[in-house]
């Protein structure tokens, strides 16, 4: 079962330091069955359910951007190989 979580510190959204984004904690996980040609297996994305502050652009005093990342994703899945 891969189990990764990934950490990215605060950080300036532009050489000039007009704003700091956040920092933030990213988990996910995945586990799956193999039996011959057949496989299976479940993930999880974002497993804290955290809302990261990816990008950010400063248009202006006052005139700020943010790009949020999404939030948990849940899923499974499967491949047959032929």
């Amino acid at each position: 079962m891969p189990l990764t979580c990934q950490f990215v510190g605060a950080r300036s959204v532009d050489p000039a330091h007009n704003f700091d984004l956040d920092p933030y904690h990213l988990i996910n996980a995945s586990s799956g069955l193999a039996s011959g040609n057949a496989e299976f297996y479940v993930f999880g994305q974002n497993l804290t359910d955290e809302r990261p502050q990816l990008i950010g652009l400063f248009y202006g005093p006052g005139v700020e951007a943010v790009t949020v990342g999404p939030g948990r994703t849940i899923g499974v899945g499967g491949r047959l190989r032929f």
